[in-house]
């Protein structure tokens, strides 16, 4: 060994600065004093190669040299911290820098694990990522910003990013933009110049498990700005500066040359209010607008044959979907009482059922185990396995607008089995119907749409096609066809989700059982006023509201022992909103107990006939049908309150609408 202050030498090893040397070269530099930085290596070229200044790292020829790295560590004492640059472990045609903790030199760094950058042989560059599938890959931490630019102040903009198109192959069909990606929906949005027309910037979307880059494309656009600044939504031919393609909504006002735009300034005898021809054409067309909704829900209607009792019977129903994940499963509503029916305290249902496949015209016969249903809602849901997969505009839908008194409305059924899909149109009478016998329980649709038998468990549409409730009573008075309904969209969306998931799940409990059991059969007469005064002393002005109770069924109705015979329920206090029962436009029928509680206990505000009418109030924790047990089955039934007895005072004045 050779040694003098500076450098030790031997067979094997060199130190520079260091007398205890344990690699192939190891210098121990000091912090230089005055203004230059410290540097305790420095190597300078003679200019004559591709490079100067450069420091070839090398790997050996054995011990797999591909997958052994080439690269630089440095450790810091103080931090604890050792960064690496260079090809990394396991594959050295990969670039890294790295990073790893640990009081000495921690060579982990150099491993795929610990890589911050990766620059792959292919030229994509990553960070934060070991495995970039683009140019430049960044993936960001939490909620973190993952990519800022700030600008320096001397531009029209400032931090801005350029994206450019190639000058080869046909640069101006190929569009550019930003791809957003959500791997929890599954869906791509594009915010950029479109493909095939890339002097027209659009938004667009587009679904897929990885994305997909037809968002990019004119079909998938939501947004259209065209190159003479006309703005589309809705439409990809946008032909005036806003150009909307569905309804509008907004708040404040719309203006007209500088002035707010009102009837006075609007019907001057140039506007097309005035034009006649205008006029006539915007009637024809909303005129067949109406009529074409067949075109949009033939598909969807269908009519059932069944058989129950030893008998053969028609009625009708839909197709319906919820989203695209229950298609392949062909559900299909329609009236409970078209598939079970309760004699006594037997519960029969269809022994064999058909439905019409649309996609192949032909009669499809049902696998009975795969009806469900809600028999005080009179709903059914059959899961018939016909796959819509491919035909997914098919089935109908519920509408996602809450019907009101006075909307047109349609029925798609066939009435009396003498016309199959037939559409008859007609009024929503009533929106949250209250029947006064007692005996449609639930919240209901009452409408003037013609229905007769045979329409039993056809859909009641608005519109535009979109079902707001099922059409399963009518009047059983003869000549009175325009008078019936069924429960209506808020009904629909509480029982059909849980049909849904018994049928797809194939569940062995055919009935929803969630609901909640009233067991009370109450009314409210005709000539009330007669009878409601006695209530209030015999008072010339009294509350119109509440309903009569006839029968609280004994050991296990929630209200049994609370009310009793002639007392007349006022409203019930749930979740912390008061429901007043009765007839008029803001009331209730007391059915939206069956659905409408979170928290099953309620309060009650009653007047007690054997009090001398005095108003009182009571708590009541309800209980769901399922907690019954099967021996009451047969109280979850069509046109029934789950009541023992029914008042006799209370002629039946419905009927199903009918088994032809």
């Amino acid at each position: 060994m050779n040694s003098n202050l500076d450098s030790v030498y031997t067979d094997k090893f060199v130190g520079i600065g260091t007398d205890t040397v344990n690699r192939s070269l190891e210098i121990i530099g000091s912090v230089k004093s005055g203004s230059d930085d410290s540097y305790n290596v420095r190597v300078v070229g003679d200019g004559t190669a591709y490079t100067q200044g450069g420091l070839l790292l090398q790997s050996s020829t054995q011990y797999d040299p591909e997958a052994r790295g080439q690269g630089v560590y440095l450790f810091n004492e103080g931090t604890d911290t050792t960064w690496y640059s260079g090809t990394r472990y396991g594959n050295a045609d990969e670039f890294i820098i790295g990073r790893s903790l640990g009081t000495t030199v921690n060579t982990s760094a150099s491993t795929t694990n610990n890589a911050i950058v990766t620059i792959q042989n292919s030229g994509n560059f990553g960070i934060n990522t070991n495995s970039p599938i683009s140019t430049l890959d960044i993936k960001g931490n939490g909620d973190n910003i993952n990519l800022r630019i700030v600008g320096d102040g001397t531009s029209y903009t400032q931090g801005c990013i350029l994206l450019q198109s190639s000058t080869t192959g046909n640069p101006q069909y190929r569009g550019q933009g930003l791809y957003l990606f959500n791997e929890g929906t599954d869906t791509t949005w594009y915010s950029g110049t479109r493909y095939n027309n890339a002097d027209e910037f659009i938004i667009g979307r587009a679904l897929g498990s990885s994305v997909n880059e037809s968002a990019a494309i004119n079909s998938n656009a939501l947004v259209t700005i065209n190159n003479s600044g006309n703005m589309g939504i809705a439409t990809t031919n946008p032909s005036q500066k806003l150009d909307v393609n569905g309804n509008i909504n907004f708040t404040g006002d719309l203006y007209k040359s500088g002035a707010v735009l009102t009837l006075s300034n609007y019907s001057d005898s140039s506007t097309l209010v005035n034009d006649s021809t205008f006029v006539s054409n915007l009637y024809d067309k909303l005129h067949d607008n109406e009529i074409n909704i067949y075109d949009t829900i033939k598909n969807g209607c269908s009519t059932v044959s069944f058989s129950l009792g030893g008998s053969n019977y028609t009625c009708s129903g839909s197709f319906i979907t919820f989203d695209n994940s229950d298609l392949q499963y062909g559900l299909f509503m329609t009236a409970a009482h078209c598939v079970m029916e309760v004699s006594g305290t037997n519960v029969l249902t269809t022994t064999e059922l058909y439905v019409t496949n649309p996609i192949t015209g032909n009669y499809t016969s049902v696998t009975v185990g795969n009806i469900y249903y809600d028999g005080v809602a009179d709903v059914a849901l059959i899961r018939t396995d016909i796959d819509f997969s491919s035909n997914s505009s098919y089935p109908l839908q519920l509408s996602t607008v809450t019907p009101q008194t006075g909307d047109i409305c349609f029925l798609c059924g066939n009435p009396g089995g003498l016309d199959n899909v037939s559409l008859s149109q007609g009024f929503i009478r009533d929106a949250r119907f209250y029947e006064n016998g007692g005996y449609q329980v639930p919240e209901s649709l009452y409408i003037d749409t013609p229905g007769i038998g045979g329409n039993s468990g056809s859909p009641i549409l608005n519109k535009n096609g979109k079902i707001i409730g099922i059409f399963t009573f009518g009047s059983s008075t003869t000549g009175m066809e325009t008078f019936g309904g069924g429960s209506n969209l808020s009904v629909l969306n509480s029982t059909l989700p849980v049909l849904k998931a018994q049928a797809i799940s194939g569940s062995t409990n055919k009935r929803n059982t969630d609901k909640y059991y009233m067991g009370l059969d109450y009314w409210t007469q005709s000539n009330a006023p007669f009878t409601w005064k006695t209530y209030y002393g015999g008072a010339s002005t009294f509350p119109n509201q509440g309903v009569r109770i006839y029968t609280v069924t004994s050991g296990i109705s929630p209200f049994d022992g609370v009310l009793g015979y002639l007392d007349i329920l006022l409203s019930a206090t749930i979740d912390g909103t008061e429901y007043k029962f009765g007839e008029l436009s803001d009331q209730y029928p007391p059915g939206i107990m069956l659905y409408k509680p979170v928290n099953p206990t309620i309060t009650i505000k009653y007047l007690d006939y054997s009090d001398s009418y005095t108003e009182k109030t009571a708590s009541i924790t309800l209980v769901t049908y399922g907690s019954l047990g099967s021996s009451y089955d047969y109280l979850d039934a069509p046109l029934n309150t789950g009541a023992s007895d029914r008042s006799p005072e209370n002629a039946q004045q419905l009927c199903f609408a009918g088994k032809k």
